[in-house]
């Protein structure tokens, strides 16, 4: 409990700490409190950088939720979120909507290509719930039939449009919305599945252990995919694919407070917030005033943090 106090005490100060510090598409990196222009000050922070600012929170947090829940389902440190195919699902809705000419709001049109993927993987992996790794085979299948998709789609699309869909599939966050749900969302996640961590840590331990300990594995696992379905889903609606946050934030957080789902589901909601929103702050300061995609600073921390886990033999373990 102290560990996951001293998260929650990391997150809430890193917060101000990205309103106040940070490019903004038009300017260098500033600290705004030294600003002689209170009007424009308070402009800057709460109409630019307060939406981006909880977006980056709630796509975090998301991610990194989904994340171990797909490690779990799938008993596989390596899997990620994006292996279901619901990500590319939500992608390619947006970008054929986008290149077709539609009005369609963004978070509308990825939801609705998500729902889609969801209910094909449900359809191709009906029978093989209690048998995880068909599940994870089909995923991976929808997934590249997708990715081909958006290439043709990308590769039709006027230069002008390209430029823009490219930026959004690296995870942008520049224009944010202002949106709570996603933030509730996750609340009712960690506290629906906190309530059956005991479950969790069984379903850890394999797939045969479980079902010797009375857990109806089938039941489970259809929970556990819906769940992180509809995660991604949220994540992508938000800003598009973000990686390695989902597949990076559940092995940090396991060293920091071990491997009980009691402790790590809210461990990885605000550890995933604090890696978004450090990389967006970096992303929107790095190169000011032009921005970077947060989607590539998180895949550098990425690579970095796997180049160092390599080197811990422990790294791979039993998670």
């Amino acid at each position: 409990m102290l560990r996951l106090g001293l998260i929650f005490v990391v997150l809430v100060m890193l917060v101000p700490a990205a309103l106040l510090w940070g490019g903004d598409g038009f300017s260098h990196p500033t600290v705004l409190w030294t600003s002689n222009t209170n009007h424009t000050t308070a402009a800057i922070i709460w109409q630019l950088r307060w939406p981006r600012v909880v977006t980056a929170v709630n796509v975090g947090a998301l991610l990194a939720v989904a994340g171990v829940v797909v490690q779990n389902l799938f008993k596989n440190p390596l899997a990620d979120p994006y292996i279901l195919g619901v990500s590319s699902g939500a992608a390619l809705s947006y970008l054929l909507a986008s290149a077709l000419g539609l009005t369609v709001p963004v978070m509308l049109a990825s939801l609705a290509g998500a729902a889609l993927a969801l209910f094909a993987l449900l359809v191709l992996s009906w029978r093989y719930l209690r048998h995880i790794e068909r599940v994870l085979l089909n995923g991976v299948m929808l997934s590249f039939g997708f990715s081909a998709l958006i290439s043709i789609i990308l590769v039709l699309s006027k230069q002008t449009l390209t430029q823009s869909l490219l930026f959004w599939l690296m995870g942008d966050l520049s224009h944010s919305p202002l949106r709570w749900w996603p933030l509730a969302l996750v609340i009712l996640v960690v506290l629906g599945l906190g309530r059956g961590w005991r479950e969790l840590d069984v379903l850890a331990r394999g797939n045969r252990f479980a079902e010797k300990t009375g857990v109806s594995v089938a039941a489970l696992n259809l929970t556990l995919l819906f769940t992180a379905a509809v995660l991604v889903a949220a994540a992508v609606s938000l800003s598009g694919p973000i990686g390695f946050v989902g597949l990076m934030v559940p092995h940090i957080s396991r060293q920091l407070v071990g491997f009980s789902h009691r402790y790590l589901l809210p461990a990885v909601a605000m550890n995933g917030a604090i890696v978004v929103l450090l990389a967006d702050t970096l992303a929107r300061s790095m190169a000011a005033p032009v921005q970077l995609p947060a989607g590539a600073i998180t895949a550098l921390l990425g690579v970095v943090f796997f180049m160092l886990l390599q080197r811990r033999k422990s790294g791979w373990q039993h998670f």
